[in-house]
């Protein structure tokens, strides 16, 4: 299903690469469930990890929120590559709220969120 709010893709390192690609907007619920879906696609038993791109300089609204944090509790790793401090904050605090600080972690910098989940990676 081609979609212009996020691709998915399995990396040849074997994680989910899921980027929402839709700049500057703010993201409804209809638009995270459309790119969890591309990966759920990839994956249905949920077994990897996933590598998590936000769109530059948008934000989800609380109804999309409120979804990503249930998805990414389901995952066994999530590595988020944030763009901008609200971002960030919004990221921190979905990982807070999920409670898996230990297998979902926020990065400004893709080199560290790769480095991250390739020792993660090693014990799935």
């Amino acid at each position: 299903m081609p979609s212009s709010t996020a691709k998915a893709y399995i990396t040849p390192k074997g994680y989910i690469e899921l980027e929402f690609i839709e700049e500057d907007v703010i993201l409804g619920v209809t638009d995270v469930k459309t790119g969890w879906e591309l990966a759920k696609k990839l994956d249905p038993l949920k077994k990897h990890a996933v590598y998590l791109i936000t769109a530059k300089w948008s934000l989800l609204d609380k109804e999309a929120r409120a979804f990503v944090i249930k998805e990414i509790h389901s995952w066994p790793f999530v590595a988020i590559l944030v763009h901008n401090l609200g971002q960030k904050l919004m990221g921190n605090f979905a990982v807070n709220l999920s409670g898996k600080s230990k297998s979902i972690k926020i990065f400004e910098n893709e080199k560290l969120a790769l480095s991250w989940l390739a020792e993660k990676q090693k014990s799935l």
